[in-house]
This record gives C-alpha cells, sequence and structure tokens, in this order.
C-alpha cells in the first residue's frame, strides 16, 4: 500500500485545494523519505492532520480527501490498508495519552483507553447529571400522589366521585332506577362513562328538562294503576256575549190597550210576579177574587184579561222563553273528582284547575239567576255586565288539556315502565356529563401531565441504565485491551538512559507513574514526559502484535508533525536516538514502509537529515532520492532545499560577517534575528526577547558581567518586522536594522550574538562552525574583548 502512495490532495471548508507531491520516482525506485521543513503556519499540521483525519474518517469539515500514486490517480481508500497509516501529531497525542489523577498519583491512559476513558467519564458525568435530575423530578412527581394538590389527577378524580356519591346525586338516583337498597358504586369506569357519554348534541337544560319529566313520571307510577279520564263532566260551550244579549232583549210584538198597559206597567213594578201565574191564576173559574187588589172580578173582567195575556204571551214571547230555557240548561255547574287524580302528584295544577272552576261555577250560577229574572219577566231587558266566563273556560280547557298529557305521560309511564327505566339510567349519566365535565377535563389535563413527566422520567431513567450498561461494557474493553508496557517502559529507559527516569507500572488495572522508583504527582509530569510516553506508545502502536520478522512485511506510511518541538535539550538528544532507533528499524526491514516527517525548526532538520543518509546508506539507497529528500513547505507548496541546512547556513552567514568576509549588510540584521529566533526556540523553546531575560537561562551563565551585558544587548537590538516564530514579536515596534546603525556596529552585533550561543551551549556552535577554520578561537577572542568594553 505504502509504495503506491505519492501524495494527497484535500479541500476543506470549501477553500483552495491543498495538493502536495512527497515522494519522488527515478529509475523505477520509488523513494520512501521525505523531510519536509516550513515556519509556523506554512500548512505542516494541517497536512498532517488531513492524513490524521483519512485514516479515522474525520470527514465531516472536509469536500474530499485522496491520496494518490505516481500517476496521479486517486487511490480507492477500500483497496487501502488504512490501519498501516500512522500519524503522530498533537491530535495523536490528545487522543492516545491522558495524564489524570487518583487524587494524588499520577495515572496514565493510553491507546484506545483514551477515548474509552473520555467516553466512561462523560458518561459518568452524565449519569450524574441525570441523577440529580431524577432525583428532582421525582421529588416533584410526588404532587401527583397528593389528592389535596390541584396538580394531581386524583385530586379532580376523586372530587367527582364525592359529587356522584352525595345524597340525591347520580350514585342515589341510579340506586332508585334499579330498585337497589344501596347507592350504586362510583367506579373509574363510570366516570370515564358519564363522562364521555354521547348526548347527540343536546344542550343541559334539554336533557335536565326531559330527565326530570320522566322521573317524575317514574317515581309516580311506582305501584300505580293507569288513571281514567272520567274527572269532570262534559265542559259546557258558554258565550258571555249570547248571553247578555239574550238578557238585554226586548219584545213588543203586541198593540196596546189599556189592559195591556196596566199588565206590563204592573208587572215592571212587580218583578218577582210571573204572567204565567197571572194567566193560569185568572183562567180558573174559582178564582173570582184578584190577587193583587183584593177585588172582586166579574167574567167579563176575567176575560178581557185573559185576552190581554195571550196578545202579551205570543210567539215572540214563547219563543224568547224556549231560548233562554235552553241557555239556562247549558249553565250547569262543573264537578270535578280529583280523587283519582292523587296518583298524578301533580296538586298545583290540580289546585289551579279547582279554583278556576269554582270562579266558573259562581259566574254560571250568576248567568242562571239572572236568565231566571229573565224568563220571569220577558218583556223587562236586563242590564248585565259580562263576567268573562268565556275566557275562563278558555284557560280551563288549557289546564284540562296539561291534566291529560300528564295522565297520558303517567299511563304511558305505567305501561312503558321497564323502557322508561332504561331511558333514564341513560339520561341520568347524560345530566351529570354537564356537572363533573370541567372537572373530568381538569383531570384528564393533570393525567396527561403526570403521564408526560412520568414518561420524561422514564426516558431519563432508560438513558441512565443504558449508560450504565455502556460504562460498564467500556470498563471490560478495558480490561480486555492488552497495552505492552514492558515494551513502552523499554523505550522509556533507552530515551532517558535511566531505568529509573519515568516508568509506567500497573495496579488494579491502572498505570501509575513512578519516577525513580516514587508514585509522580500530577503536576510534576512535564508536557515534553507527556509526549515522550506518547512516541514510545505510537512505536509500540506500530509493531503491535509484530515480532521482529513481521515488520519486514509490515507496509506502513509513517507520518510525524514535529516531534521534537517539545522536548528541551537535555531529552533531544535521547530522542533523536530513540526515532533513529526505531525509524532505522522499520525502513530498513520493509522495503514497502514510507516516511514523512515535518519540522519548523533547521537545527531538527539538519539532525534529521543525517539521520535519513544513514538510514539510505544502509538500505541500497532506495529510501532518499539525493538532494530531493528535504523539502521546504510554503504557501501549501512543497520546493526542493537546494542548501538543505538552513540553520547552519544562518550561522555561518553570521560568522562571516562578523570576520568580514561577508558584505551583505541589507540582510543581515533579518539574518541574525533568523538566527537567535532558531537557536532560542530549538534550545529553549523561547523567543528572541526571552532568551536573555529567562531566571532559568540566565542561571547558565556564570559570569554576572556575560549575564548583565547580554540581558541588556537584547534590548538594544534593532531588527526588522518579520518574524514568524512567536507571534508576540510581531506586535513589537522594530526598525530596521540596516538604516539605523553603522557597518561596524553590526559587525560588532555579530560577534555578540555567537558570544552569547557560544556561552549558553558552546559545543553546538563549535559544531556548526566545524568548517570554518579558527571559529572558536575567534569567538573565545571576542567573548574578552566584551569583558574589556565593560
Amino acid at each position: 500500500m505504502a509504495n503506491k502512495i505519492k501524495g494527497i490532495k484535500f479541500k476543506k471548508n470549501n477553500l483552495e485545494e491543498i495538493k502536495v507531491d512527497f515522494f519522488n520516482e527515478k529509475n523505477n525506485i520509488k523513494y520512501r523519505g521525505c523531510l519536509i521543513y516550513g515556519e509556523n503556519g506554512a500548512g505542516k499540521s494541517t497536512i498532517a492532520q488531513a492524513f490524521y483525519d483519512y485514516k479515522n474518517n474525520n470527514l465531516n469539515s472536509y469536500d474530499y480527501i485522496n491520496l494518490y500514486d505516481f500517476n496521479y490517480n486517486t487511490l480507492e481508500k477500500e483497496n487501502l490498508d488504512i490501519k498501516n497509516i500512522f500519524v503522530f501529531n498533537e491530535k495523536f497525542i490528545d487522543n492516545n495519552i491522558n495524564v489524570t489523577d487518583d487524587g494524588i498519583n499520577s495515572i496514565v491512559i493510553l491507546g484506545e483507553n483514551v477515548n474509552i476513558d473520555k467516553e466512561m467519564h462523560k458518561l459518568i458525568d452524565d449519569n450524574e447529571d441525570l441523577s440529580h435530575e431524577l432525583e428532582g423530578l421525582k421529588k416533584k412527581l410526588e404532587r401527583f400522589n397528593n389528592k389535596d394538590n390541584k396538580d394531581s389527577p386524583s385530586h379532580y378524580f376523586n372530587k367527582i366521585k364525592n359529587y356522584l356519591q352525595e345524597d340525591d346525586s347520580w350514585a342515589d338516583i341510579d340506586k332508585i332506577l334499579k330498585g337497589n337498597s344501596v347507592k350504586s358504586s362510583v367506579s373509574k369506569d363510570i366516570i370515564i362513562e358519564i363522562s364521555t357519554i354521547d348526548t347527540n348534541g343536546k344542550k343541559e337544560e334539554e336533557i335536565t328538562k326531559n330527565f326530570k319529566s320522566k322521573y317524575e313520571s317514574f317515581n309516580n307510577t311506582k305501584n300505580k294503576a293507569p288513571i281514567v279520564k272520567d274527572y269532570m263532566n262534559n265542559l259546557p260551550e258558554i258565550d258571555d256575549q249570547i248571553i247578555i244579549n239574550l238578557l238585554q232583549k226586548k219584545i213588543i210584538s203586541y198593540k196596546k190597550n189599556e189592559t195591556i198597559s196596566k199588565i206590563i206597567n204592573f208587572i215592571e213594578k212587580n218583578p218577582k210576579i210571573n204572567i204565567d201565574n197571572i194567566n193560569k191564576y185568572f183562567s180558573d173559574d174559582k178564582n173570582n177574587i184578584c190577587p193583587f187588589c183584593f177585588r172582586a172580578f166579574d167574567e167579563s173582567y176575567r176575560k178581557d184579561l185573559i185576552s190581554s195575556i195571550k196578545q202579551i204571551c205570543n210567539e215572540d214571547y214563547k219563543n224568547h222563553i224556549t231560548e233562554l230555557k235552553n241557555i239556562r240548561e247549558e249553565l250547569t255547574e262543573l264537578k270535578f273528582n280529583n280523587i283519582k287524580l292523587n296518583s298524578l302528584n301533580e296538586d298545583i295544577l290540580i289546585t289551579k284547575i279547582e279554583n278556576l272552576i269554582l270562579k266558573i261555577n259562581n259566574k254560571i250560577n250568576t248567568y242562571s239567576n239572572s236568565i231566571d229574572n229573565k224568563i220571569r219577566n220577558i218583556y223587562i231587558p236586563l242590564q248585565v255586565t259580562p263576567l268573562g266566563i268565556t275566557k275562563d273556560i278558555s284557560q280551563l280547557k288549557e289546564y284540562l288539556a296539561q291534566l291529560d298529557e300528564k295522565i297520558d305521560i303517567f299511563n304511558e309511564a305505567i305501561s312503558k315502565r321497564d323502557q322508561l327505566k332504561i331511558e333514564l339510567i341513560d339520561l341520568n349519566k347524560k345530566v351529570y356529563y354537564f356537572k363533573i365535565k370541567d372537572d373530568y377535563d381538569l383531570y384528564l389535563n393533570k393525567q396527561e401531565i403526570e403521564e408526560s413527566e412520568r414518561n420524561y422520567i422514564k426516558d431519563k431513567e432508560k438513558e441512565f441504565n443504558k449508560n450504565d450498561t455502556k460504562i460498564k461494557e467500556l470498563n471490560a474493553r478495558k480490561k480486555n485491551i492488552t497495552i505492552a508496557i514492558d515494551k513502552i517502559n523499554n523505550e522509556l529507559k533507552y530515551i532517558f538512559f535511566d531505568k529509573n527516569r519515568l516508568e509506567i507500572e500497573v495496579q488494579n488495572n491502572k498505570y501509575f507513574l513512578k519516577c525513580r522508583g516514587k508514585n509522580l504527582k500530577p503536576h510534576d509530569l512535564s508536557t515534553g514526559e507527556r509526549n515522550i510516553i506518547a512516541l514510545c506508545y505510537f512505536f509500540a502502536q506500530i509493531i503491535e502484535n509484530k515480532n521482529s520478522s513481521d515488520i519486514k512485511d509490515g507496509d506502513f506510511f509513517i507520518i510525524l508533525d514535529d516531534p521534537i518541538s517539545s522536548f528541551d535539550s537535555e531529552r533531544q538528544i535521547g530522542v533523536f536516538s530513540y526515532l533513529k532507533k526505531k525509524l532505522s528499524e522499520i525502513i530498513l526491514k520493509d522495503n514497502k514502509s514510507k516516511l514523512i516527517i515535518f519540522s519548523h525548526n533547521l537545527e531538527v532538520i539538519s539532525r534529521f537529515k543525517k539521520v535519513f543518509e544513514e538510514i539510505n546508506e544502509q538500505s541500497d539507497k532506495n529510501f532518499l532520492l539525493k538532494h530531493h529528500f528535504i523539502k521546504e513547505l510554503k504557501n501549501g507548496i512543497l520546493k526542493n532545499i537546494k542548501y538543505y541546512n538552513k540553520y547552519n547556513r544562518l550561522i555561518n552567514e553570521v560568522y562571516d560577517y562578523a570576520t568580514e568576509n561577508n558584505q551583505n549588510d541589507e540582510n543581515i540584521g533579518n539574518i541574525m534575528r533568523k538566527l537567535l529566533e532558531a537557536f532560542g526556540t530549538f534550545e529553549y523553546k523561547k523567543g528572541i526577547s526571552e532568551i536573555s531575560t529567562n531566571k532559568d537561562i540566565l542561571k547558565s551563565i556564570n559570569d554576572n558581567q556575560y549575564r548583565d551585558y547580554f540581558e541588556n544587548l537584547m534590548y538594544r537590538l534593532v531588527l526588522n518586522e518579520e518574524s514568524h516564530t512567536q507571534d508576540f514579536i510581531k506586535n513589537l515596534s522594530f526598525l530596521d536594522f540596516s538604516l539605523k546603525i553603522k557597518r561596524s556596529e553590526k559587525i560588532q552585533t555579530a560577534k555578540d550574538i555567537l558570544c552569547f550561543m557560544h556561552i549558553l551551549n558552546p559545543l553546538h556552535v563549535k559544531f556548526q562552525l566545524q568548517h570554518k577554520t579558527d571559529a572558536i578561537k575567534n569567538i573565545r577572542k571576542w567573548c574578552k574583548e566584551i569583558k574589556e568594553r565593560i
């Protein structure tokens, strides 16, 4: 796999595509080593991260990532052995090395255990939060169990139940309808049935009225017989106006003479005397004495009187008498028998009827007396005020119609009492549907809220249990993960050249860090030491489950991103020695494996150049293409570095300028700045302004005169504004070195910088200037001159 790879191309977040060729091919040899220098911000880490994300399928932020071969054809991922791509960068360290503590001692978590541990800690934290949340939710849930709390469904359920169980309420009525001795039970099913019954769109008033009417009939028909409608005689049709007209009617159908006039006059004065009685008296031959004047009368008087009476009692007279008698017969008193009506329980209606009948009978009697008077004195018109009997009879008819309807209902109720009971049981529920509806709606609402909260708690409990199960599974996985601790401890011993300097000890499935046999406290582990453990684990992972013979078929693709950057000078030698050992071990035993190393430090590049060249000499020269394996990354583009040791070039240029063998006045200030920057970064990870002010660095200068001089020197240096190593340097107000000081002063500054570097690390300067005759001798001379000047 590795042998096919020439480069990588990727596009991220819709930015421009980055495409980088790492390896060269010549005479059918695909060279396998690439050393890349690039200043901070050049894109080294971005490329290394792309390889890391490609391997681990972290592709969400990319438009694409592809590896390609020497013909620039995309290599299909499924055809590549992705597990043999190994990337050492900050992401690898973060994901594979985690140093924690048990409260006192440092515990290191390695490899897959890091992600497992992170996942476990997240799950544990989540469960702790869930536990607190569940505790609060369950406490809040208690209100639903308190029937006195208005948030509780049982509050409204009990309210409905108690209401339905009250006297004269649903349960009591249902008992009566069913003929039971105790109230009907109010169960949950009954409450639901009543609360969900179909009222067929009818309003409460209509249903209540219907129920009351039928319920009254039901009660009234208990042990009762049907009622026969014979409670009253026939109701007469009486018209006030007809009666008044007859009473006021005047008969004048005779010829007046003296006798007739006397008779009429006499009757008018004596209304109680009836003309028929007069006629009858005088027609009797035995009577010859007048009953009114007590005088005797003769036969002639009798005949004249009877003749006159006959004239008066003519056909009109007789017809009028007949009319009066006919209407008099109609005016019969009304008789009302209410005894059979007691079963109706309609006392109010019956009382109204009785009172109205009494009133009508009084009016009938009044009219009857007037008619009797008129009959007796037929020729005398009677002026009578209308009594309104017609209206009363009309009202009585309405009352009697209501009574008949009640009787019909009563009789029907008796005949259909069983059916009525069924209707009333249903109506009873419908009546109470309206009475409990609002509370039942509240009951359902609170029940829904309770159910929602309980379901939410169940979901949270499921989540908690799921997390708990996952934690147990992860713990089991941790126990099954085998990490080659012995191998890592051997590597640490190799790097530190001391078996007790730093080691990992397994105790109860935990990896405790020890320094010289003692447990290491968390704050005592440096970043460099952490990264050394990460580096050892990185190579342990590469050769995991492989022995020496397996490595030759490893086919590894290895990327190291600034593997030396975090180590101090004391540790760099051990780390370089270790990297040389491990890289040689892999590259020399496997002629397919490839290696890319990124660094921003020229000194590191220089040292790796030597390592690469040594490996190449031992690999039949198929590892490197001479003059083409060291490249510089700038603006996303790789270019060959002709003068491969840029740092060495810088220090030699400064030395040449100090010895006046270099006339590059225009750029010397920038060259000196870059030299100091590279030296400070590589040796101490400090910027220019810090290397002469840092207390630890100053302590290494034993001579106080030198210490004060060089501290002052760094503040006097005026360099131009081109730093990329430390962000804060960009914010300093530098002047153009070439324009502000004389050439002699520039030469002295070059000498001082070399003296400063020599005092801090004489061996370093010696090796860098080994090809310059008398270089160290000259620098020592310049150091002596400094003391003479101060």
